[in-house]
């Protein structure tokens, strides 16, 4: 899989003062929340609330 470099950099950037130490938790974390979402789409869009 290949990142955008730029979202690699704020990817990056942010893990510094984040709970995740590299990247890759960073992404494995990420894909489980949007799966999550996927999978529960009309429970995850009522979390959401009103736009």
């Amino acid at each position: 899989m290949e990142l955008n470099p730029e979202k690699l950099k704020r990817i990056e950037a942010v893990l510094s003062r984040s709970d995740f130490k590299t990247v890759e938790e960073f992404v494995n974390h990420a894909v489980e929340m949007l799966l999550f979402a996927e999978e529960n789409r009309d429970k995850f869009n009522k979390m959401l609330g009103p736009e």
